[in-house]
């Protein structure tokens, strides 16, 4: 079956229309005469003269802003070029304003043309004295810029507690927050695994990625600066027998030490079936 539409010969869609007659009609107005384009035909501007693609309306984008800002498209309606502050040269943003100015009009509800547009270069760190943190809003940091928000004053007397969390448990091995001194030592990471960060701080240096800590009596969250030793490589499974003995001693003697005396007194007085034998 073909298109309803006389001369148009493409096969029905819908209702008994093409496909580009059936939203024509959907659109309130069907077209007839007008001849339906070729699918793989690019459709161009309808201006005379232009050759730009088709954008809409039957314009293309520069001609389709111009008609929806102007209501014309023959004569591009130009930009103010300049802000309209006395003696500002600057390019127009918004509101017949420079962006400095139409940022003063939209913070203080003024233009205030006679001072002079200055950017201010942000200090480095917070202005509060003995702060010493970076400063992240205006001349504040975060914190002393929330209590002004917050309380209408910085405190400069009430001391900063430093949120570092708590950490976490990932297979098996403790990460911890790194504070600010120390990040240096993790490249910046936090968290951080704990067994890394405590070696660090013992060499000195950042890790290198070949090197690995190795846990002498195997248990990953028992970071004692004892209980660790650096590798040059990525360590084999297990523990030395030597480790494991060692740490099992310094665990009896501290919660069982009667275990090791009893043991001694066997071993200095063997029993009478070993006598025996």
């Amino acid at each position: 079956m073909f298109c309803s539409v006389k001369g148009c010969g493409r096969d029905v869609y819908a209702k008994g229309f093409c496909v580009a007659h059936y939203f024509r009609d959907r659109n309130g107005d069907l077209k007839a005469e007008v001849p339906v384009r070729p699918k793989n035909e690019t459709r161009l501007c309808e201006i005379e003269g232009c050759e730009n693609k088709h954008y809409g309306s039957g314009f293309c984008q520069m001609h389709y802003r111009r008609w929806k800002r102007s209501g014309e498209t023959s004569v591009e309606t130009r930009r103010q070029e300049t802000c309209n502050v006395a003696g500002c040269d600057k390019p127009h943003d918004a509101r017949g304003l420079c962006h400095g100015h139409y940022q003063r009009l939209m913070r203080d509800a003024e233009v205030n043309d006679e001072e002079p547009l200055i950017r201010k270069k942000n200090p480095e760190l917070c202005s509060v004295e003995a702060c010493g943190r970076k400063a992240e809003v205006g001349d504040l940091c975060k914190t002393h810029a929330g209590r002004l928000r917050k309380f209408g004053d910085v405190q400069a007397n009430k001391p900063i507690k430093p949120r570092i969390g708590k950490g976490f448990v990932l297979h098996g091995y403790s990460h911890v927050p790194v504070p600010r001194e120390d990040r240096w030592l993790t490249n910046g990471k936090t968290p951080y695994p704990e067994h890394r960060l405590v070696m660090a701080r013992y060499l000195g240096r950042p890790l290198r990625p070949d090197e690995s800590v190795h846990h002498k009596n195997g248990r990953r969250t028992d970071n004692r600066e004892e209980n660790l030793e650096l590798w040059t490589r990525w360590q084999p499974v297990g523990q030395r027998v030597e480790d494991r003995v060692d740490d099992a001693v310094a665990f009896l003697r501290a919660h069982a030490p009667h275990l090791l005396l009893e043991s001694a007194i066997v071993d200095a007085c063997p029993s009478e079936t070993g006598a025996a034998m």
